[in-house]
């Protein structure tokens, strides 16, 4: 990752020095790219920073590991209502029984995250 962010700072640092120093960029001197440099640089590397920030970010977000987590939660998350419902109705017919297997159910359901946690 440092390669590439060093390979980034160069390429962002060539491409500001011809911005700045447009039609001059090729008859500038060594000491007023350096100067330029000084100005802009730290800057340079913050928008480097934030280039590889996002792109490990969307990384992530498109890889298989996060998409599987995503469907993931949608069923604990309907798990979770469909449950809920179901132990509300057999609380009120005061089906003990039923409330039993409901909770039962449901503390899998809230252990599920853990155990899918542990594979990654």
């Amino acid at each position: 990752m440092s390669q590439l962010r060093e390979t980034l700072l160069n390429l962002q640092k060539e491409k500001t020095l011809r911005l700045l120093l447009g039609a001059d960029y090729d008859t500038a001197t060594q000491a007023q790219r350096e100067h330029f440099l000084q100005i802009v640089g730290a800057q340079i590397e913050v928008d480097v920073d934030s280039m590889l920030h996002e792109y490990v970010l969307r990384h992530r977000a498109n890889s298989p590991v996060s998409q599987k987590n995503n469907k993931l939660k949608w069923v604990h998350i309907v798990g979770n209502i469909v449950l809920s419902l179901a132990g509300a109705y057999a609380i009120n017919e005061q089906e003990w029984i039923f409330v039993g297997f409901v909770a039962i159910l449901m503390i899998i359901i809230q252990y599920l995250p853990f155990v899918y946690d542990k594979d990654q």
